[in-house]
Parts: structure tokens; sequence; C-alpha cells
């Protein structure tokens, strides 16, 4: 297992889900930071998941039945704590945003020890 790195998310336009974050990353990392680019014109981030090997997607919620959520906005790095909350029961992840308008853009997550 190395230090870290990084994914980069495309997402076309009219997208709302980004691709997979599979085992390989989330069972090794738990340190992520989501970098939104200037032409991001979402408000959110909410998060899907499946079993391993499953290919039903279901939204993310916590203990208390709140969809886990967060805020964010353009042009801002955003930290997220993989081992905490719900986020830490994960094996697949898939970010879910606005629909992409106007250009496609891509989102990169940057992850370490």
């Amino acid at each position: 297992m190395g230090m870290g790195g990084q994914l980069e998310l495309n997402l076309a336009v009219g997208d709302t889900e980004s691709a997979e974050i599979g085992p390989e990353i989330l069972d090794n990392y738990k340190h992520f930071v989501i970098h939104l680019p200037s032409n991001f014109d979402g408000t959110t981030i909410k998060f899907k998941t499946a079993p391993v090997g499953g290919s039903t997607w279901r939204a993310l919620y916590d203990d208390n039945g709140i969809e886990v959520t967060l805020t964010v906005a353009a042009s801002r790095a955003v930290g997220v704590d993989m081992s905490a909350g719900a986020l830490a029961c994960v094996r697949r992840l898939k970010l879910v945003v606005t629909a992409v308008a106007g250009d496609a853009t891509s989102i990169v997550v940057e992850f370490k020890n």
C-alpha cells in the first residue's frame, strides 16, 4: 500500500453520478480531499454505495436516517475523513452531484493514509 494518490472522476453534461471509487482505494486510504473545479455548479455532494460484487446502488444514510451530504462549492477543496460515520462502513462509493450543466467537468479526489 502506497502513501496515497489521486483519482480523476470525469462527468459529462447531464451526469449526476461519478464512476465508482472501489475497495482497492476505500479499504486502504481513509483521508480524502475532494477538489471541485471552477465550473462546478452544485452546492452539495451526496453518496451512493453498493455491496462488493453487487450492482444495485443506494443512497448512503447514517444511523439516524439522515442522508450523508457534503456542502461544497466551485473552486474549493473539501477534506473528508473516511474513517468517521457512515462513510467508514463502505467499500464502494459514487459521488452524486446536481446534473452537470454547461461544460463537462472533472472532480479530483486525493487520498492518503
